[in-house]
């Protein structure tokens, strides 16, 4: 019971989890002061295990997220190798590409399913785990602190 509990690993679940994903456009800010534009930026902490933070913006919203469970893509291809690991729908990734300028956001979440087992382990209908894709054109697009 204490591993069904305390040590499942997300990654190996298959199907005791649905996942689901949700696109949105970024909103690009010009900031007060920094003379530019920009759609992401970019703080890195310091210390033993330094994290970078994104901040970005959607239609009304401004979220943070860590680097351990997001990246930030500016090549050629939308999904970079981080983001790889998950599954994405390629017709909708073009379709935003082409759509909103390659400026947009992908969140890819984890949710157990309400089984037996799960319910065992107190997860079923709780969230397992969240991966975010923010796409832009270009790193000249991404503010440094």
């Amino acid at each position: 019971m204490s591993y069904t509990t305390f040590f499942q690993n997300v990654n190996q679940l298959g199907d005791r989890v649905t996942q689901t994903t949700r696109y949105e456009p970024l909103v690009i800010n010009t900031g007060s002061g920094s003379g530019s534009a920009y759609y992401v930026t970019v703080d890195n902490s310091t210390g033993k295990q330094p994290v970078q933070t994104y901040t970005y913006l959607t239609e009304g919203e401004k979220y943070e997220v860590s680097s351990t469970d997001s990246t930030v893509s500016d090549g050629k291809k939308a999904i970079n190798l981080p983001a790889s690991a998950y599954k994405w729908d390629a017709k909708k990734v073009a379709k935003y590409d082409q759509r909103h300028q390659k400026a947009w956001v992908g969140v890819v979440e984890t949710t157990y399913k309400k089984t037996f087992v799960n319910g065992i382990g107190l997860h079923a209908g709780r969230l397992a785990s969240r991966f975010t894709l923010i796409r832009i054109p270009d790193h000249s697009f991404m503010l440094r602190k």
